[in-house]
Order: structure tokens, then C-alpha cells, then sequence
């Protein structure tokens, strides 16, 4: 059996990326200054150029990769925990299956918790010299050791989405989280925040996710409205961490709106949710009607990711009557870009070590939704 040819697929994946047009952010501080503008008028949803219905395989002559040739391409995701881990690891199915029927032993492992992800790790590691490397998306900080341990096992490692930083890899590939916490700020600026508003924060979970997203807002604010962080920390009120849950979410919006006097609730314009299913919690709390205070003020709620739900939301206007809702783009199927930034590691490319790959968040309100309605997404 012949050995997988990297070295073709490199090239081709070179040019397809430059397609795609991606961009590499440091991990350290960030200069202050805006992102670039993206076209919001563009699919949040449409896949890379290399997605597997696109990627020509054949036509580089590929031939079949056997575990004594390559190893196994270990795939690691999370379990279904909300929506946008389903769709990734839909994705990744297709993306595997796309690959193997070329050849390539591409396997998807699923982690149902952090402690069972830990375990896929090391029971894969138990086999380190079968594997041509691994990608995974780390449930949580929790994963820190156990990604080390591919590291110090000399297995090639890509990490996605929820990135350990402290942990070198040879690639690290994520959605904008420092962009859409800039971008959030961007239109809590242009909607005429002033310092005596109250935000009410309702984050995800304890990731590098949570923790980049809030750090973009923070920092979008001062460079838009040159308040200092101080100043900024002030004004949010954070909830605890709703796990991407819009059941939590909806628990601990209403118990937030019963910690503030109603003068308070008064100067609470603007909801900063890190997720659309986060959002959707505060919709239904507020659908419901039994809050314990009058949170009529509110003028914009802010959501990210890319549920289906959501765009079709704005796509009817629900809420058009009582605040604006947008949404900001963070894909699942950024999933296929990890495990092709795989082949072309495996084929002898390089990336900086201490760069992270990301695709531009994109706003989804009302007026372009329409542009990112898709009945087949899994998400």
C-alpha cells in the first residue's frame, strides 16, 4: 500500500487557503485597533473552499494512507452539550468520511465531559506511534495536561475553538472571540451607550472562549469610547458561567433582574449574552412575563454563533418591537478547517506557534438574515 501523499495535498490546500483569506492573531495583547470591516452580507454558514464536497482529491492523485504508512488522524470533539458542538461534530463526521473514503484512517473521538476526554486522550496515547496526529477541541482549561501529553508524545497537534494557549501546538484554529467581543462593543457604541448604563453579562463557560470574548468587549469599549477598563468593569454585571444552557441562561437572567433596585433595571439598555442559545434563555424569560422587575429598558440584546433558531428569529423581526438583536458569527464548520490545517502539518507546513488562525466574525440582524438561512445546517 502506498504512503498518503501530504506532500500533493499541501499545495493544493496552500491555494484554497488563500482563498478562504485567513488571518493569524497573536495571542498576546492585541494593539488597540479595530478589526477589519466583513461583509455582512455573506453566508455565515457556507462552507470553506476545501469543504468535501469541493475538495478534489483525485485530481492529486491521493493514494490510500495505511496505519503503517500514517497512522490514524485522531479527531477529538466534545459532546452535544449545546448546539454548536453538534454541529461540529457533524462536520466532523463528514469530514472524516469524506477522508477516509480517499484512504485516509480519519476517526472521530467524542468527549462527553472533561474527565472523559481526559481518558480519550489517554487511551489514544497508549498508542502514540499509530497516530498521525490529533485535533482536538478542548471540552475546558481542565484539558491542559492532557494536551501537554500529546504534545510531549511527540504526536503532531491542532487545537480548535476552545484553545489552550500554554500548551505549543503546531497549529491553533478558532472563530473570532476577541472580534466579537469587539464587534459587540462596536454596536453598544453606535447605539449610544453612555457610562450610566448598567450591562448585564452572561457568559458561557470557564474556557479561552468565555475569557477572549469578554476581553474583546472590554477593550472595543475603551478604544471606541476611551473609558477605562476600570470604568468599563464597573458598569457590567456578570452572571455565573451559564454553561451555554438557555435554560441556566433564562435562570440566571431572572435572578440577576431580582439583585437590581427597578431604578436600576431602568439603566439596564444593553444584555451582552456569548451565545445565541444564551440569548434565546433571555428571550424566554422575558417572554414569560414573571420577572421580578421591569426590564422594558432593555434597547439591544447581543447573541454569536450561528443557530438556525436565531436567524430565523431575525429574519421575522420577532423582537423588532422591543429591542434589536444581533447575532455574530462563529461557525461549527470551522472544524473542517482544523483537520485540513492537519494534512497540511503533516505534509511539512509550518505555522507560528504562538499565532492563532481565525475567520472574521460576520453581524447577522434582521436586515441580512435572509443571507443566512440554510434548512440543511445541523446547527
Amino acid at each position: 500500500m502506498k504512503k498518503f501523499n501530504f506532500k500533493a495535498l499541501a499545495f493544493l490546500l496552500i491555494g484554497l487557503f488563500a482563498v478562504v483569506a485567513l488571518t493569524a492573531c497573536s495571542n498576546d495583547e492585541p494593539a488597540p485597533t479595530p478589526p477589519p470591516v466583513v461583509d455582512n452580507n455573506a453566508p455565515a454558514d457556507t462552507p470553506p473552499a476545501d469543504t468535501p464536497s469541493d475538495f478534489p482529491f483525485a485530481e492529486v492523485g491521493l493514494s490510500p494512507m495505511s496505519m503503517a504508512d500514517g497512522g490514524e488522524l485522531s479527531i477529538i470533539v466534545i459532546g452535544a452539550t449545546h448546539g454548536f458542538p453538534l454541529g461540529v461534530l457533524w462536520y466532523a463526521e463528514n469530514r472524516a468520511a469524506e477522508l477516509q473514503a480517499m484512504g485516509v484512517n480519519a476517526v472521530v473521538h467524542v468527549g462527553e465531559t472533561p474527565e472523559h476526554q481526559i481518558q480519550v486522550v489517554e487511551q489514544l496515547l497508549t498508542r502514540a506511534d499509530s497516530l498521525a496526529g490529533i485535533v482536538i477541541l478542548p471540552f475546558d482549561p481542565t484539558l491542559h495536561m492532557a494536551v501537554q501529553q500529546i504534545v510531549d508524545a511527540g504526536v503532531p497537534l491542532v487545537q480548535f475553538n476552545r484553545v489552550i494557549f500554554e500548551v505549543p501546538s503546531n497549529a491553533m484554529i478558532a472563530g473570532d472571540n476577541f472580534g466579537i467581543g469587539w464587534e459587540t462593543a462596536r454596536v453598544f457604541y453606535q447605539r449610544g451607550i453612555t457610562p450610566d448604563d448598567i450591562i448585564l453579562e452572561l457568559p458561557g463557560s470557564n474556557s479561552s472562549v468565555v475569557e477572549t470574548r469578554s476581553r474583546g468587549f472590554r477593550e472595543g469599549l475603551n478604544y471606541f469610547l476611551g473609558w477605562s477598563l476600570d470604568d468599563i468593569e464597573a458598569m457590567i454585571t456578570r452572571t455565573d458561567f451559564t454553561m451555554w444552557n438557555r435554560d441556566t441562561s433564562r435562570q440566571f437572567f431572572e435572578q440577576a433582574v431580582g439583585t437590581f433596585t427597578q431604578d436600576e433595571l431602568d439603566n439596564m439598555r444593553f444584555v451582552f449574552t456569548h451565545d445565541d442559545e444564551i440569548a434565546i434563555g433571555v428571550f424566554n424569560a422575558i417572554l414569560a412575563g414573571n420577572l421580578p422587575g421591569d426590564v422594558s429598558a432593555i434597547e439591544v440584546i447581543s447573541a454569536s454563533a450561528g443557530k438556525q433558531e436565531m436567524y430565523n428569529m431575525l429574519h421575522d423581526r420577532v423582537w423588532d418591537d422591543q429591542f434589536y438583536v444581533f447575532s455574530l458569527t462563529h461557525a461549527p464548520n470551522m472544524i473542517v478547517e482544523s483537520i485540513d490545517t492537519m494534512l497540511l502539518v503533516l505534509a511539512g507546513e509550518t505555522f507560528p506557534s504562538n499565532e492563532t488562525i481565525f475567520t472574521p466574525t460576520i453581524l447577522v440582524d434582521g436586515d441580512n438574515a435572509v443571507n443566512f438561512l440554510n434548512p440543511d445546517s445541523p446547527y
